[in-house]
């Protein structure tokens, strides 16, 4: 929609909890957590982000991003749907490396 967005984050992976974990940090007034997994077979790394909204609501968004080949990532974002434990899509970008 136009919009110009800058988002950092930190990912990296807790022996612990054997986990992938991060942080994340925009332009926004609160920060989110993530943990993942990385599904071997299907090179797709699963994460679910716990943050808040602008009303500081609590919010759980899940995102997938799958390795398709050694040019293109593929990232879902997907929100909380009408049913409990139930995400649909909300955004898709699909990344691909100039040659």
């Amino acid at each position: 929609m136009g919009q110009t967005k800058k988002v950092h984050s930190i990912v990296g992976y807790d022996l612990d909890q054997k986990k992938l974990v991060g942080t994340i940090i925009d332009h926004g007034p609160y920060s989110a957590r993530m943990t993942g997994n990385y599904d071997v077979k299907s090179k797709t790394v699963r994460w679910k982000t716990e943050a808040k909204d602008t009303n500081g609501k609590p919010m759980v968004q899940q995102t997938l991003i799958t390795h398709k080949n050694a040019n293109e990532r593929m990232l879902v974002l997907m929100v909380p749907g009408e049913k409990k434990n139930d995400f649909i899509k909300f955004m898709q970008i699909r990344f691909v490396k100039r040659q």
